[in-house]
């Protein structure tokens, strides 16, 4: 039978290690004959992301000396106790996320509790741990949960670390308990053991020695002698490694549990029985709204329709805001925010996160505040951007984290950082050091919780600035899987080509590139201005040739599923239509991780919520925060479907289709 689940061992050397023979032993009593173990031995660290990608059943990695330590910077996520103990001895490999646990605690608390149990005379008032390695992290987080004060034994001497020689000065009369956590006296080199003063040892010592290979070192021997406990490695190692086999056949039942579906998919794509998507399907699209929410969208946007009221209308609420008016909060608050926007906190937007996820629709968390320019405001657009990715990596249905660039950094920055012939002043290059340790912020807690982050596109004369900060942040974090992903603007003509040649540059560099395709926001902005300037329109021609371009980007990314991630953020029904038609085609799985279909929360309801019921992979992007400070967002939400007649059209005609399929006109 085929191995469907391979397990390993990494370190160096690994000739007589304990795990290989272990597990194939459990395997063999139990007849999990689909179940395989082998010892990966690496010269170096860095040959870790070589050995994941040649052993692709791989489901999880026991990790020993040298590389407790060592892998950390590898791996997507620690759990809670490895975080603390600072130091891994199991992965699992969950698609291709690296889940880093600390099963070491485990082991070696239990099998001193039940060594002591053996003797309960024993008293545990202290310990001496030698070595201040992975392994020794484990066993000071075990002894603290018991209680028991230790010092730790070096070498070298270190602020709370005393050297052999201070030990051989101040005895052993204090600490009856001593635990050996370096390699002195393992296989090959049996006679080494650590410098202690043995003539201190009594019967009522007791002696942990983490070495297993041999079972009785040369440490447990002089202890004998001198009648003390003794307790080698053998059953410490057995405990972890069964709570890592624990956290093995957890992932593994619900990688099963999605295998099953995919293979279910699969087999429909061969029939041709690929999920079918009816976007004109008004019944699902607005199943989520009870008949007063369908009639008050449909005044929204029939008020929305009118462009003269949403441009004096506008100015007015702003203007209403700042005077602190009572009622126009209240009115915006009703009607426009309750219509795009999830609430006022991330608290407060949860009821929505649910709600969609009822419906197989996953939450793009957006803080919609416009972005400042002074220091404290873009520290606090920052720090709510990281509070957000927080509260996500709590809910499997809010993956990902959206973000205005123009919130972590001055306008005048972005403009001027690559603008042709600028020479940077040093305050300049102040202000993009301090932007990029924001960046790199929100990158650092995005990878360390698991969540991505999409980077929004600005206007062209400050996209330059933010391709080249998130294509850093990008080659940093984007390692296993795409953590970080970059927006492209199709409307602009060289945006699909800007595509191709970062997608080369990530293969090259050996990091995953995450795009995010839209079609654009800022068009009479962008040739006003290059009419101006005298420079040339960066915009499409026209319509065709941006749809044309679009749809391109959408296939190459596809193309290329397994170096680009893609979230094709679209209204345009016939785009989301390509997409899926390319799976079918292609007979990619419709939730492969790597792809996923976007729109805006309170809009292509009729796209998102039929693509949901199909099973495909979907989301929608929720805006929140105060309504004062939402209000900008929601204002450029209003001008933008205004400008666009045919969407806005559409967008109530759907609203207007199920109103009378309801028999509520």
């Amino acid at each position: 039978m085929a191995i469907k689940h391979l397990l390993g061992l990494i370190g160096y050397p690994l000739g007589h290690s304990f795990s290989k023979g272990y597990f194939t032993q459990k395997f063999e009593e139990s007849k999990t004959v689909d179940w395989a173990y082998q010892n990966f031995p690496l010269s170096d660290i860095s040959e870790l992301p070589i050995l994941l990608k040649n052993q692709r059943t791989l489901l999880g990695l026991n990790v020993t000396i040298p590389y407790k330590k060592d892998v950390i910077p590898y791996l997507d996520e620690l759990d809670e106790l490895a975080q603390k103990v600072g130091a891994v001895n199991t992965i699992c490999i969950n698609e291709k996320t690296l889940i880093g646990y600390n099963t070491d605690v485990y082991g070696f608390v239990t099998s001193l509790k039940n060594n002591m149990q053996k003797h309960p005379d024993f008293s545990p008032k202290g310990a001496l741990i030698l070595g201040t390695g992975g392994a020794s992290e484990a066993v000071k987080v075990g002894l603290t949960s018991l209680n028991i004060p230790f010092q730790l034994i070096s070498r070298k001497a270190k602020e709370g670390v005393w050297t052999y020689e201070d030990l051989h000065k101040k005895g052993l009369a204090d600490f009856p308990i001593v635990i050996n956590t370096t390699p002195l006296g393992m296989y090959p080199k049996v006679e080494e053991f650590p410098n202690i003063p043995y003539q201190d040892l009594t019967e009522k010592h007791l002696l942990f020695d983490l070495v297993y290979n041999p079972e009785e070192t040369a440490f447990l021997r002089k202890g004998k002698i001198h009648k003390s406990i003794c307790i080698n490695g053998l059953e410490m190692l057995a405990l972890q490694a069964d709570a890592a086999l624990e956290i093995w056949e957890t992932a593994a039942k619900k990688a099963k549990r999605k295998l099953s579906k995919i293979d279910e998919t699969t087999a429909n794509n061969n029939l041709g029985k690929k999920p079918k998507v009816d976007f004109e399907n008004t019944q699902i699209a607005f199943a989520n709204q009870s008949d007063s929410d369908l009639k008050d969208a449909n005044r929204i946007f029939k008020m929305m329709s009118k462009p003269a009221l949403v441009k004096y209308g506008s100015k007015l609420g702003i203007l209403a805001l700042k005077l602190r008016l009572p009622f126009v909060k209240k009115i915006v608050k009703n009607t426009v925010y309750k219509q795009f926007c999830g609430g006022t906190t991330l608290l407060d937007s949860l009821h929505s996160v649910e709600e969609l996820a009822k419906y197989n629709t996953l939450t793009i968390l957006d803080y919609s505040a416009e972005g400042k320019d002074t220091e404290a405001q873009l520290n606090k657009t920052m720090n709510e951007i990281i509070r957000a990715i927080e509260f996500a990596k709590d809910y499997d249905n809010i993956p990902i984290v959206s973000v205005k660039v123009s919130g972590l950094a001055p306008n005048k920055l972005l403009t001027t950082l690559f603008a042709s012939g600028n020479q940077l002043e040093m305050e300049d290059l102040k202000e993009y050091r301090i932007f990029l340790k924001r960046m790199d912020n929100v990158c650092y807690a995005a990878q360390k919780r698991g969540v991505t982050v999409y980077f929004d596109a600005e206007e062209s004369w400050m996209q330059d600035a933010i391709d080249h900060v998130v294509t850093l942040m990008m080659r940093r974090y984007n390692k296993q899987k795409a953590i970080v992903f970059n927006t492209y603007q199709l409307y602009r003509h060289d945006r699909l080509a800007a595509i191709m040649k970062a997608q080369e540059e990530a293969v090259k560099d050996g990091y995953i590139l995450g795009v995010k395709t839209v079609r654009g926001a800022y068009m009479d902005q962008e040739r006003t201005r290059a009419k101006e300037m005298g420079y040339q329109d960066p915009i499409q021609p026209n319509k065709k040739a941006t749809d044309e371009a679009y749809n391109l980007a959408v296939r190459f990314c596809l193309d290329n599923i397994e170096t680009v991630s893609l979230c094709n953020a679209t209204h345009n029904a016939n785009s989301c239509q390509h997409h899926i038609d390319y799976l079918r085609k292609h007979n990619i799985p419709i939730d492969h991780p790597n792809q996923i279909i976007a729109q805006l929360y309170g809009m292509s309801d009729n796209i998102t919520f039929n693509l949901g019921a199909a099973g495909y992979r979907v989301a929608k992007y929720l805006p929140y925060g105060p309504v004062q400070e939402v209000l900008p967002y929601l204002i450029r939400r209003a001008e933008e479907n205004t400008s666009i007649t045919g969407d806005l059209t559409r967008e109530r005609a759907f609203i207007l289709k199920e109103i009378k399929r309801r028999g509520l006109s």
